[in-house]
């Protein structure tokens, strides 16, 4: 639920944002913000819960495009993230460097030997998640 109403009220050209002190900002037409603002307050902690877990997956997205991974790979990750909690604190460490890697990034062109590309390093630890 909580996802459709955050759909429906940027369906009405309205922005939603959570600020750094879990404040929701809607910004936009003002008799749209009006109609929206007792649904908000309503649904407040599930709305703040939700923005929070789309910035976080925004972050992990970024660090996709970041390492070099391939993009048809990028939602089996956001997906397992969706889904799985323990999936999305274990990519958002990864995300924010707190995990280190022995793995290089390298383009197909670099590449000419047996070293692991990140996308067969992504699929080794989804399947681990998934056990």
């Amino acid at each position: 639920m909580t996802y459709e109403i955050i759909k429906n009220i940027r369906e009405d050209r309205l922005t939603i944002t959570l600020s750094s002190d879990h404040k929701i900002d809607v910004t936009g037409d003002r008799s749209k913000v009006d109609y929206w603002l007792p649904v908000i307050a309503q649904h407040r902690n599930q709305i703040v819960q939700q923005l929070k877990i789309d910035a976080e997956i925004e972050v992990i997205r970024n660090w996709l495009y970041r390492i070099g991974e391939p993009e048809v790979d990028h939602r089996l990750v956001i997906d397992k993230c969706k889904t799985d909690p323990e999936a999305l604190i274990y990519f958002l460490r990864h995300a924010n460097g707190e995990y280190e890697s022995g793995y290089s990034v390298t383009t197909e062109a670099d590449v000419d030997d047996d070293r692991v590309r990140c996308s067969q390093n992504l699929c080794k630890i989804l399947h681990k998640l998934r056990a």
